[in-house]
């Protein structure tokens, strides 16, 4: 996995936090270790109590490493500028380093606000703890890491080295990667640049949600580079490759999305076990698909130098060979709107591959796959709702000598204190009506209760566009808003009424020459 380098905010997407904390993580629970050895050995292994390498063993691993390396590097035509640190790691020393991470208050605060806006979308329970979870899944299924700080690959002590193999494979190409393209800064994008292309203010919103998608896209790119050449390594000594060999490529790409060997992966929520997934699977269709096209050179330093650009582009990669680009998706001013009763709390995309998971985890999954494929932009604004004073608390007397008790501390920030603003863009007014209505049908999942307060939607004839939807609910969170206007969708949750029709009024004003034309 990758990291986000110097960000302000997190997205919803968790495998983001993990990378954080390690890099370039390779999971046993995306790509089972035992699965992949009884490929690469041509039969199936049982399962053998844990043990720890000998130092002859971890010493011979390490030797081993430079020939991999060279494999690497003429799978991917990337040169090797010089050898790479090693070092072995304990489970123990895994989940301390993750616990060290955690406890830095900038790290919490962070992933505080990423599970927040999970929550509020409904990806996750309201009742889930996200710490809890990472902890474990890290301890328990971490394979190996490279870490870009101290340019090292790690290996884990409890794992046989033979196993170890295909995934340093994967590992030692975010290696090459970082020799050749230097990967904190590649990975950080240009968010402002692409914004100011399009002629718009990159102010911080606009680069938040611009950057989310952008890093999105080009993790998912190393990662797959890494899954490829891991691919090829195991299949090395039959002649095979990812390009020559689909059906191995398909089945392991089924093996990330469908494990059932960890508990910890298979019971997590949907949006875990996606997130977690989504760089290694749609990464390696995504590298699969340009090695057919152009070979070694299109596939890994030809898409590093042209990075793709959304998550659209990875899980559509015609999309990304057609040179498709999308407007970025621009927010109205929104502390200027909401004022001194909200405060900004996160902010990113909402992209191809969430509404994809979305869709699938409260409709259907035919649904899902067809409609996001519709996705054009989309983006969040969480804002944390500031309670008006209460009068009755202020002291009476404003001349008492008496002191004015202790402010109280503040109140644990919930799903309730969360107001959400997402606003969505669609390949026509048709998948934007579509959506929207989808949207609808997730509230009385999301909420503990919802009730609809008033509609307007008109059926469409067909001498004319969808004239739009617009429904209002109750919650037990407040009001809801959803409406659909040309090909965007704007979503209020949580907001005040006021607060509602202003973001309303000032989101369809500004959109209204694109609306215009969408529904010509």
């Amino acid at each position: 996995m990758t990291p986000i380098c110097n960000r302000s905010h997190y997205k919803t997407s968790v495998y983001r936090f993990f990378s954080q904390i390690y890099l370039f993580v390779f999971l046993l629970c995306l790509a089972s270790s035992n699965w992949l050895v009884a490929q690469a050995s041509a039969h199936a292994t049982q399962a053998q109590p844990e043990t720890r390498l000998s130092p002859k063993e971890a010493d011979e691993l390490f030797r081993s490493l430079d020939d991999i390396m060279r494999f690497a590097s003429d799978d991917t035509k990337l040169l090797i500028r010089h050898s790479v640190k090693r070092q072995l790691s304990s489970r123990d020393q895994v989940a301390q380093g993750l616990n060290d991470r955690l406890n830095d208050d900038e790290d919490a605060k962070r992933l505080q606000s990423s599970e927040m806006v999970l929550k509020k979308f409904g990806f996750l329970p309201r009742n889930f703890d996200l710490r809890t979870y990472m902890v474990s899944m890290m301890r328990e299924q971490v394979a190996g890491y490279y870490n870009i700080k101290d340019k090292t690959v790690y290996l884990m002590d409890w794992i046989p080295a033979e196993q170890q193999k295909p995934v340093m494979a994967h590992e030692l190409t975010h290696a090459l990667q970082d020799q050749n393209f230097d990967l904190k800064k590649w990975l950080a994008g240009n968010p402002e640049e692409v914004i100011k292309k399009s002629g718009q203010t990159p102010d911080k919103d606009a680069v938040d949600i611009e950057s989310d998608e952008e890093q999105t896209a080009r993790q998912a790119l190393v990662e797959g580079q890494g899954m490829a050449v891991l691919i090829d390594y195991i299949l090395r000594d039959s002649g095979q490759t990812v390009t020559t060999a689909p059906a191995f490529v398909e089945a392991l790409k089924q093996n990330i999305s469908n494990n059932d060997d960890s508990p910890i992966y298979a019971n997590a929520p949907l949006y875990m076990r996606e997130s977690l997934g989504f760089p290694y699977r749609y990464g390696l269709g995504f590298v699969q698909a340009l090695l057919e096209k152009g070979g070694a050179g299109l596939a890994y330093a030809g898409a590093l130098k042209n990075p793709p650009q959304n998550s659209r582009q990875i899980m559509n990669p015609g999309a990304y060979l057609a040179g498709e680009k999308l407007e970025p998706l621009v927010l109205p001013h929104m502390a200027s709107l909401l004022g001194k009763d909200y405060e900004r709390y996160d902010v990113g995309s909402v992209g191809q591959f969430d509404v994809m998971v979305l869709l699938k985890q409260f409709t259907n999954e035919k649904l899902a796959e067809k409609l996001s494929d519709e996705w054009r932009g989309g983006a969040y604004y969480a804002a944390l709702k500031h309670e008006p004073p209460d009068p009755k608390s202020a002291d009476s007397d404003k001349n008492s000598d008496k002191a004015r008790p202790e402010k109280k501390a503040a109140e644990p920030v919930t799903t309730k204190s969360i107001a959400l603003f997402y606003l969505s863009r669609w390949s026509s007014p048709e998948t934007a009506q579509k959506f929207a209505q989808a949207y609808i049908s997730t509230l009385l999942q999301r909420y503990r209760f919802a009730s609809q307060e008033e509609t307007d939607a008109k059926a469409p004839t067909a001498a004319e566009p969808p004239p739009g939807i617009t429904t209002h609910w109750k919650t037990d969170e407040g009001l809801v808003s959803i409406e659909q206007r040309g090909n965007s969708v704007l979503v209020l949750e949580s907001f005040d009424a006021k607060a509602q029709s202003e973001l309303s009024k000032a989101v369809w004003e500004s959109a209204a020459p694109q609306i215009k034309a969408a529904v010509k």
